[in-house]
């Protein structure tokens, strides 16, 4: 028998699209509407991504809105985000 965890109400609503979690992890970003939803599947606040990307907030915020986009190396952690969430935030929360 397998460990597999209950799938809680709260995971259930932070889960995002297995085809959207697929193009964040091949970097094909589309920051206005993969962003929230990425902060939503870590349980960040724009401010914690932010310094997690080691961005400003209102840079992270203007992403969101789609004024600009990430550079290279943002995509690279985003990426990194949506293919290990776990390491992503053991290393955020130790940068922190």
């Amino acid at each position: 028998m397998t460990d597999i965890p209950a799938l809680s109400a709260d995971l259930l609503q932070r889960a995002i699209p297995a085809r959207t979690r697929r193009r964040l992890i091949a970097g094909q970003l589309e920051a206005q509407a993969d962003l929230p939803a990425l902060r939503a599947f870590l349980g960040l606040s724009q401010a914690q991504l932010a310094q997690a990307l080691r961005v400003s907030v209102a840079t992270l915020h203007g992403w969101e809105q789609g004024l600009g986009e990430p550079d290279a190396t943002a995509i690279a952690l985003l990426c990194e985000a949506a293919r290990h969430p776990r390491l992503f935030l053991r290393r955020a929360r130790a940068t922190a």
